[in-house]
């Protein structure tokens, strides 16, 4: 959903991993907030949702490379920016069991 595709056209493993891992894959480092992890651990732990800005590498942007007189194309990995947020699904005793994770681009 996020076209978080690898450049040889190939699909990104992303199932069974870690979320927080995929969401850093796929960032600069600047991009992902170095708290982004304890602040939505802390969140859910409290049982309130969360909003989270992200900038993740999911464009594509075609350049132009050297000067070629075939033209040649270089295709790159842009950032974009998406708004995460996380949605606490709490059980019978009221503790936060499934967190549902939804974003958005911006």
């Amino acid at each position: 959903m996020l076209c978080l595709n690898l450049p040889n056209g190939g699909v990104a493993p992303i199932s069974d991993k870690n979320v927080f891992k995929v969401l850093s894959e796929y960032s600069l480092p600047s991009s992902v907030q170095k708290n982004l992890r304890a602040t939505v651990r802390e969140s859910i732990r409290r049982g309130a949702a969360v909003g989270v800005e992200l900038g993740l590498m999911t464009g594509i942007e075609t350049k132009r490379s050297g000067f070629s007189i075939m033209g040649d194309r270089k295709v790159i990995r842009t950032e974009e920016k998406y708004v995460s947020h996380w949605t606490p699904l709490k059980d019978e005793e009221g503790r936060s069991s499934w967190v549902v994770l939804t974003t958005a681009s911006k």
